[in-house]
């Protein structure tokens, strides 16, 4: 899927784009994939290499005006959001219509940037985020890099997981379709425990 949006980008008319989680070198590789014309914006939660705007991505409307944005882009960024629909909902507050989003986000995955790692996706969860109601129709959706989960202490059905499907990652390319009717409040930042982490290559 990643591949895939890509080609969309880059085959496309150049406009607005907009990476969520922009911190780090890995980021600043996307900046310097665009083709000339493109206008990149990296926002992230925390200062640092190659990030333009600080903010929290929940309320990204009240950084980045609405409808203004031609590309969203947030790869690994999904499972360190509290409230991951709310996120959705604010890309679609910004989003131009027809604009494009894609996520990558991990299915099967340890621990990571502990304590603001809080969710795991299959591709089935793209469609309970992406829909009529937040303003989506999904373009594209995948699974992607087999595992194997093997636990260290056998409990009951334990060893047959070994032989379950599993994937590592969850991608997905949604196009916004009509503003969103969908509103959720119970987002608190001060539920979370601790400080999101610095370090990010």
């Amino acid at each position: 899927v990643k591949e895939a949006f890509w080609s969309q980008v880059l085959g496309a008319p150049p406009g607005v784009f907009l990476e969520v989680g922009g911190r780090g070198s890995n980021a600043a590789l996307n900046r310097d994939r665009l083709r000339a014309g493109w206008s990149y914006i990296a926002f992230d939660v925390l200062p640092g290499e190659n990030v333009d705007l600080v903010g929290d991505a929940h309320r990204l409307s009240d950084y980045v005006a609405p409808n203004s944005v031609d590309v969203i882009f947030a790869d690994q960024v999904l499972e360190h959001l509290m409230a991951p629909w709310q996120f959705i909902v604010e890309a679609n507050r910004v989003l131009k219509p027809g604009g494009l989003l894609c996520l990558v986000t991990p299915s099967s995955c340890p621990l990571h940037a502990e304590p603001w790692d809080f969710y795991r996706f299959s591709d089935h969860s793209m469609a309970v985020l992406f829909n009529q109601g937040t303003g989506f129709e999904i373009v594209d959706r995948s699974i992607a890099v087999p595992v194997v989960i093997t636990p260290q202490v056998v409990v009951a059905y334990a060893e047959r997981m070994q032989y379950a499907p599993a994937f590592m990652l969850t991608s997905v390319i949604a196009r916004k379709t009509g503003e969103t009717s969908a509103q959720w409040q119970a987002y608190d930042r001060d539920c979370a425990f601790g400080l999101y982490p610095r370090e990010r290559g």
